[in-house]
């Protein structure tokens, strides 16, 4: 593995994404599991806010780097902008978020309550994998581990 001590931080900005076909620069990093990270100066930086900041300056206190995209990994400038807390609230629902929703009134959700029944039934009555049963339902195995183990869904009876 390559050093990356001398490098400026702008070098090591630009190894830290790949460009996607959809415009996203995709951070390729480590991560926080919801935004990418980097450690500049022995302390944790959010790869989005530090594009913001090499692209287009300083952040005023208060104020989040919002995505256009909806994507955390994303650190293209184009896709950032500023917000409060509230313009963040806003943009989510605009965008069809639903505050404290969870479940099949989620928007990012996949899956209906009966889908998740089913997931759970295939899992009890069937020899099926977790990877078998996620390829009927477009899932990979470990959310399917997740909601047999009640890691989520778990109002789902």
């Amino acid at each position: 593995m390559v050093s990356t001590k001398n490098l400026t931080i702008e070098e090591r900005f630009a190894r830290a994404y790949k460009v996607m076909p959809n415009g996203c620069w995709l951070w390729t990093m480590a991560s926080t599991g919801r935004y990418g990270q980097i450690t500049i100066n022995r302390k944790p930086k959010l790869g989005h806010r530090l594009s913001y900041e090499l692209h287009k300056g300083p952040i005023p206190k208060g104020l989040y780097v919002c995505h256009t995209c909806d994507n955390g990994h994303c650190v293209n400038p184009d896709h950032l902008f500023l917000g409060t807390p509230a313009d963040n609230s806003r943009d989510f629902i605009d965008k069809g978020g639903k505050p404290g929703a969870y479940g099949s009134s989620h928007y990012r959700t996949k899956l209906t309550e009966s889908d998740v029944q089913e997931i759970r039934s295939l899992y009890k009555n069937s020899r099926l994998t977790f990877k078998q049963i996620g390829e009927q339902f477009g899932l990979n195995a470990a959310t399917i581990h997740n909601i047999v183990h009640r890691k989520t869904w778990a109002h789902v009876p």
